[in-house]
Formats: C-alpha cells, sequence, structure tokens
C-alpha cells in the first residue's frame, strides 16, 4: 500500500507541474488546464482498454479551446509588434 502512496503523491506532484509549465507557457488560466488534465486522465482511468483514438479524441476535444485561445492571443501579439 505504501508504494501506490508515493506513486500516488508523485503523478499528483508530476500532473502540478505539467499544470503549472502549461498555464505559464500557453499564458491559459491554470484553473483551466487543471481541469483539462484532470478530466483527461479521469476519461482515461475510467475507459481503459477503448483505444489509444478515443483517448486522443477526447483530450484533443478538451484542450481544443485552450489551445484556440493560445492562438487568438499569439496573432494579436505579433500583430502589435509584441511578440517576436
Amino acid at each position: 500500500m505504501v508504494g501506490a502512496q508515493v506513486r500516488q503523491k508523485t503523478g499528483t506532484k508530476a500532473l502540478n507541474m505539467l499544470v503549472t509549465f502549461l498555464s505559464e507557457m500557453i499564458e491559459a488560466d491554470e484553473l483551466k488546464v487543471k481541469s483539462c488534465c484532470a478530466g483527461a486522465a479521469s476519461y482515461h482511468r475510467g475507459n481503459r482498454g477503448t483505444g489509444a483514438q478515443t483517448l486522443q479524441s477526447q483530450f484533443v476535444r478538451r484542450w481544443e479551446p485552450i489551445l484556440s485561445d493560445f492562438e487568438r492571443s499569439r496573432v494579436v501579439r505579433q500583430r502589435a509588434g509584441l511578440s517576436d
């Protein structure tokens, strides 16, 4: 049981690091990023064995709005001369 708890804590720490990294990189709301990550992880746990393609489509569907926001903000920054 101790090994499982260590793995869970390590996984949670890794997920939190990923959320922070993604939030900073794509300038998205951290709560929105965390929600998408948790949703994808939850979907994966509940649907093991249904195939990687199903998981991928679910993940893309959850991330698409955040990535679209990022792309729009990047274009706006470029037009304003604020980015490289």
